[in-house]
């Protein structure tokens, strides 16, 4: 488990409830399987649950139960990722979205303005 501190501690004075996840060191990655991570990328790429489904060849309900394991898992190392967005930068932030593809940053702000 990650070291933890608290606001004073690590210098965030607006008391955001993700600074009780701050550690020193390497960042904790959450081991996804390969399919997992085809999973949250086909979401994030086409917007919905439905239309992932509909990429993988699986139900929505499918995507769904892949997308709340993802998300336990990152919160198990302490980088939690509850909305979609967080979820979007955590991909960014391990690699599996690479920010120099405009197209898929596009879509993906494209996506939001839908909701």
């Amino acid at each position: 488990m990650p070291t933890t501190f608290s606001s004073a501690q690590d210098g965030c004075p607006c008391r955001h409830a993700q600074s009780r996840y701050a550690a020193r060191g390497p960042v904790a990655r959450p081991r996804l399987t390969k399919r997992q991570r085809e999973m949250v990328l086909a979401w994030l790429k086409y917007g919905t649950k439905e239309r992932a489904a509909q990429e993988l060849f699986v139900t929505p309900s499918t995507v769904k139960t892949h997308i709340q394991r993802i998300r336990k898992s990152y919160l198990e190392v302490g980088r939690p990722a509850g909305t979609k967005f967080t979820l979007f930068i955590r991909a960014i932030q391990d690699g599996l979205i690479d920010i120099h593809d405009d197209e898929a940053l596009r879509r993906f702000f494209a996506d939001l303005d839908d909701e």
